[in-house]
């Protein structure tokens, strides 16, 4: 996957990683995938409307990545898709015709 980003980008998810895993030793004193799975959700979760800087710039990157890898996977587009372009999705400018 990262071989397939930008490099600053492929930087930042290391960086959010790098986050996550600080997150999980501080409050837990192990690496995240030494976790127990009910811990590893628990952090997970916390990702949602986090507060705490440690989390909240990783949450917020993890978020973006989410919705940018769900929405270019070719089974949502084909969904999305199905009835053709929603009307409300076309440009109205005259000169596109």
């Amino acid at each position: 996957m990262l071989h397939d980003v930008e490099e600053d980008r492929g930087h930042a998810f290391l960086q959010a990683l790098g986050r996550l895993e600080g997150y999980a030793i501080d409050k837990h004193g192990a690496p995240f995938v030494k976790l127990s799975e009910a811990r590893r959700t628990a952090i997970l979760e916390s990702l949602d409307g986090a507060e705490d800087p440690k989390l909240k710039t990783g949450a917020e990157f993890f978020k973006r990545l989410t919705v940018e890898g769900y929405h270019t996977w070719k089974i949502d587009i084909d969904e999305l898709n199905k009835d053709g372009v929603p009307a409300t999705f076309a440009c109205t400018h005259a000169s596109h015709g």
